[in-house]
């Protein structure tokens, strides 16, 4: 993670969206750059997932990883609001993509 920077923000990490390449990184490669920012490759699960976002603003999110494959398993997304409500989807791998 050359390009990250990490500062805590409210028990996360922030991701940085600007660059300073001459090239301007596709939304795609921003992601994969600050991966361990939005699927950290320690353990969590549902519930941690749920506690770290909930009350961020809507659209905050975290990626589980299945913990027999230790790949993406579920999208977590705070909907925002003054419950905190957050939503799971479930991720499925078709393995045509490539990863690190």
């Amino acid at each position: 993670m050359s390009g990250a920077l990490r500062g805590a923000v409210n028990g996360t990490t922030a991701i940085p969206w600007r660059s300073s390449r001459s090239r301007r990184l596709s939304l795609l490669e921003q992601l994969r750059g600050c991966q361990e920012a939005w699927c950290p490759a320690a353990p969590w699960d549902r519930e941690g997932a749920h506690a770290a976002i909930c009350g961020t603003p809507a659209g905050s999110f975290l990626v589980v990883r299945d913990s027999a494959t230790s790949r993406p398993g579920l999208l977590c997304v705070s909907a925002g609001g003054p419950n905190g409500a957050v939503h799971d989807h479930s991720i499925e791998s078709t393995g045509t993509g490539t990863d690190d």
